[in-house]
């Protein structure tokens, strides 16, 4: 339910970086992907596709995620 002026508005206003890893649009060969709550719907930001499939493959669980960010720092 995004439409082009609304995806546009989100590209400026992340300055038209990944809001996962911060790459710039410029250094990508496709289109940031629109990264939405599977539960509610709502949009979250844009993502690149390295970081949308991160969020995909964790299913969303930020225990996951916390679970790797703490087995990457050693913990």
């Amino acid at each position: 339910g995004l439409n082009l002026e609304d995806y546009n508005n989100l590209l400026i206003s992340q300055e038209f970086r990944c809001k996962g890893c911060l790459t710039h649009q410029s250094d990508l060969n496709y289109p940031l992907h629109v990264d939405h709550c599977h539960s509610t719907g709502k949009v979250r930001g844009l993502l690149c596709r390295n970081c949308n499939s991160v969020l995909g493959l964790a299913k969303d669980d930020v225990s996951v995620l916390n679970n790797l960010i703490n087995y990457l720092s050693g913990q």
